[in-house]
């Protein structure tokens, strides 16, 4: 019995119920600040799904950033990099900084579409959590 209930806490802290299925997320979503769009241009969101795919887990689940990697939309706001510098850090990586390079997993468009989920981000443009696509 004991062990039963060991099972069930590990499974708890794990996120996934005692079954092994994986748990809902019960959280409630991020929810924009007021007057923050939650609609995202085609573009920008094939960058969110992008950046959950590559980015979310050094830079944070909004770009905010982490203990060791930069809040990416300081880095691309009004007078950051530019697209084609973006593109340069995120194909090649910055190995100094510990980045690595994603060429060979991302494509030229989906860079760009990396770069306008971020900067819109940056600009405040579009607020935090899954955006919704625009029709």
């Amino acid at each position: 019995m004991m062990r039963h209930w060991i099972g069930v806490a590990l499974a708890a802290i794990a996120g996934i119920e005692a079954t092994g299925a994986a748990a809902q997320d019960s959280a409630p979503p991020t929810q924009p600040a007021a007057g923050v769009a939650t609609t995202a241009s085609q573009t920008e969101y094939d960058g969110w799904k992008v950046y959950h795919s590559y980015c979310d887990r050094c830079h944070g689940q909004d770009a905010l950033g982490s203990t060791f990697a930069p809040n990416l939309r300081q880095s691309v706001a009004a007078n950051g990099m530019t697209e084609s510098a973006f593109a340069s850090a995120v194909g090649n990586g910055v190995p100094d900084k510990g980045m690595p390079a994603f060429k060979e997993m991302v494509t030229e468009a989906q860079l760009g579409q990396l770069y306008a989920y971020v900067k819109a981000r940056s600009a405040g443009s579009l607020g935090p959590g899954r955006p919704k696509r625009s029709s």
